[in-house]
């Protein structure tokens, strides 16, 4: 039983995920001009920037850990891509016929 695998599906998949995050490279919620300062109360205008501080942190990480997941797919395009060539090209050479360069 093997897997198959469609390395266009994974490069594809590495395009898209890298689309869906990029806004979230820079996002600056402050940049949005919504504060806490409309709700008219001292400690829950504190509590609403905390907020918006942590939404900016994650959605760096976000960013960074789709962008990373978008390289291992790449990647792994590459190896299967590689890996594919690799045995078609010894295939070949068993078979006595010319390797194409």
């Amino acid at each position: 039983m093997g897997i198959e695998v469609v390395i266009e599906n994974l490069e594809s998949g590495a395009t898209s995920l890298r689309k869906v995050v990029a806004p979230l490279a820079d996002y600056d919620f402050k940049a949005t001009n919504a504060t806490g300062e409309s709700f008219g109360h001292v400690e829950l205008a504190a509590w609403f920037e905390a907020a918006t501080d942590h939404c900016d942190s994650e959605g760096t990480t976000m960013h960074d850990m789709g962008d990373g997941l978008a390289d291992k797919l790449q990647a792994a395009a590459r190896l299967y891509r590689t890996t594919d060539q690799e045995l078609a090209d010894r295939q070949l050479i068993e078979l006595s016929w010319e390797v194409p360069q």
